[in-house]
């Protein structure tokens, strides 16, 4: 049987061999014969395609019996004529002139051929464009085929139905896998693109939508903005700012700031900007569901100096009946004998410094209150833990064992302690360590010297004619040079050095017997009392007395007790003595002269010769005693000026 259809007046038919019948193409010669009797049209053509089918299925693949049905699909719904309203449409006037009666076989195969070609060029509607492609694409994959040119209609007629089976249905359906292969090919890299399109979109959408608007969970100084905009916050910002005050308490202070009080303005575009520095928006995808805290600062500005003057204002108002701090310092712990850390006290004043500080942090963000603490007061300089402090502590107490001992001759005199040594050195403020030397001279000139002089103390002896006698005064006995000492002793404390030293001393006795007769043996006594003088020898022997007249005491005269020596102004011939001045005359109230000129307070009072008495001794000195000398006989003032020298030793007392 041939199959043969009309193809634009060409017509073809295969001279391949034709392949033996099985069971399965007797059935379907038989099912397309029944088909043709008993079938309109439409049934025809789909008892066809399942004929066709049946037979591909027993000895194609799976894949090949896929590939024809899809074929057969394409093939059938071409050729069948569209349908109308009313009715099915009529074939083409060209086509109908040349259309020839074409069997159900001839049908199904030139549907299989056009298959080949259809999936390749999708973009033919119609069976007779289909069959050009097909035309060649046939001729090329099986060279054994005529050109449809050569073909005529009795070859085609000829054309047994075994020759069905033997047309290049593998290579046709070979090349349709690699087409469908490149379409999903094609169609997977559309998809990729078009993914990687809408990715990206979204993408750059978000990040410049994150340059506008804040993401979710963001917070700008503790307020919520969420998805805020830029521009609602910036201009928030400054309409809170005409109406905002500052509540400042704490440390006692009770002070509010208005924006007006300190000319107080907020950049608000500014400030959210400094937000938006915070924020990567090309990070978006990452941290968009992340939450943000951002803090900004420098939002505002204001006239500091009216901000000053009136945070000064309140500060010193409250400073004024605060109790201020007080550093860590050394002191010295009488029980231990060393110098101690005494920790510092805190107070409650405020560091004006520290709160104008706190304040204007709070202004530049807006704050509604800022409440000062501990960290905005006065705080001690130095604290008990300072490391300097404790080292100063350390070596003052090495300077508290640099103890002096005191000699006078082979006499120890006076210790220098810690404790005294502790009056002297101190710690400054800047932990310096010095050492007063000020203070150690005072002590040496005022109690040291109270303590070891003897000139002008109170002494008490025993006459060698064995009568007990306390007198005070005079300028002979120990004194010591307490600055030179004090220089000593400064520079032993100030290197830690403990040392022995000799007393330098101004004036020095014959011994060192503290309240007692410091002079030898050898002196001249004079007894007020007794109106007598006496001179004792090294021996202790009476070498030399006589009666005398003293001060004249109702007239105040006396006298002075005491201790001296002779001076040198000793001397002998015509001295004149001259007495006060008389304011009146200008002249002195008295002159006399004298021969035996022997002084021991300065050049004033002295014993000498005193012709113009006549008698000496009794009570004479209370209502005709003298100017203050000692007045002698002649002859005994003679004798006497022969025994003594500058130097011996002049006791005055009752």
């Amino acid at each position: 049987m041939f199959f043969k259809k009309k193809h634009k007046g060409t017509h073809f038919a295969s001279n391949q061999p034709k392949a033996p019948k099985n069971k399965n193409q007797e059935a379907l010669t038989e099912d397309v014969v029944q088909a043709e009797q008993d079938s309109p049209a439409a049934e025809v053509t789909t008892a066809a395609e399942t004929a066709v089918v049946d037979a591909v299925v027993a000895d194609a693949t799976p894949a090949e019996v896929e590939n024809t049905e899809s074929t057969i699909d394409v093939a059938v719904e071409q050729a069948a004529p569209a349908e109308t309203e009313d009715g099915p449409s009529e074939p083409a006037a060209d086509n109908e002139a040349s259309q020839e009666p074409i069997s159900v076989s001839d049908t199904l195969v030139d549907q299989e051929l056009a298959s080949t070609t259809v999936s390749t060029v999708e973009a033919e509607t119609s069976i007779d464009d289909a069959m050009d492609v097909v035309d060649a694409t046939t001729v090329a994959a099986v060279p054994d085929i005529e050109p449809l040119e050569t073909l005529t209609e009795d070859s085609v007629t000829k054309t047994s139905e075994d020759d069905i089976y033997n047309l290049p249905v593998i290579q046709a359906n070979d090349d349709e896998k690699r087409e469908a292969k490149r379409r999903r090919r094609r169609r997977s890299l559309i998809a990729v693109l078009v993914t990687l399109l809408v990715l990206g979109t979204i993408y750059l959408g978000g990040a410049y939508a994150f340059t506008r608007y804040f993401m979710p969970n963001t917070t700008l100084n503790g307020e919520d903005v969420s998805l805020a905009s830029a521009e609602d916050v910036a201009s928030r910002i400054g309409a809170q700012t005409e109406e905002y005050s500052l509540s400042v308490t704490g440390d006692n202070l009770d002070l509010t700031i208005a924006a007006a009080d300190i000319d107080l303005r907020s950049d608000g575009t500014t400030f959210v900007a400094k937000a938006f520095d915070q924020v990567d928006p090309w990070q978006w995808p990452l941290t968009v569901f992340s939450p943000h805290r951002l803090e900004v600062e420098d939002a505002s500005s204001f006239d500091e100096k009216k901000l000053s003057a009136l945070v000064e204002a309140a500060v010193k108002k409250q400073n004024d009946a605060a109790e201020k701090p007080v550093d860590a310092k050394a002191t010295y712990n009488a029980e231990t004998h060393l110098y101690v850390i005494e920790p510092e006290k805190q107070g409650n004043a405020v560091d004006v410094k520290l709160a104008l500080e706190r304040i204007k942090d709070s202004l530049e963000r807006l704050d509604d209150s800022v409440e000062l603490g501990e960290d905005e007061l006065l705080k001690p300089a130095i604290t008990a833990d300072s490391q300097d402090l404790k080292k100063q502590v350390d070596a003052i107490n090495e300077r508290l064992g640099a103890t002096q001992k005191l000699k006078i001759g082979d006499n120890e005199v006076f210790e220098i302690t810690s404790d005294l040594i502790a009056n002297w050195v101190k710690v400054g403020d800047d932990l310096k360590i010095t050492v007063n030397k000020n203070a150690i001279t005072e002590w040496a000139q005022g109690d040291l010297s109270r303590k070891l002089d003897s000139a002008g103390s109170d002494r008490s002896f025993t006459r060698p004619d064995g009568k007990q006698i306390s007198v005070s005064g005079g300028d002979y006995g120990w004194s010591i040079d307490g600055a030179t000492l004090a220089g000593t002793i400064a520079d032993n404390i100030e290197s830690g050095t403990q040392a022995t030293i000799d007393v330098p001393m101004l004036s020095e006795g014959a011994s060192w017997n503290p309240g007692g007769q410091d002079w030898s043996n050898r002196y001249i006594d004079i007894d007020i009392s007794e109106q007598h003088v006496r001179m004792y020898d090294e021996s202790s022997s009476l070498i030399w007395e006589s009666d005398c007249v003293t001060g004249n005491s109702s007239e105040g005269h006396d006298t002075p007790t005491g201790v001296y020596e002779l001076n040198g102004n000793k001397t002998m011939g015509e001295v004149r003595l001259e007495g006060p001045i008389d304011p009146s005359t200008n002249e002195p109230e008295y002159v006399s002269y004298v021969t035996y000129w022997m002084p021991f307070i300065w050049d004033a009072v002295a014993l000498h010769d005193a012709t113009w008495r006549y008698s000496f001794g009794g009570d004479i000195y209370q209502y005709d005693g003298s100017h203050g000398c000692v007045n002698l006989p002649y002859d005994a003032a003679e004798s006497l000026y022969g025994i003594t020298q500058v130097g011996d030793v002049v006791v005055v007392h009752y």
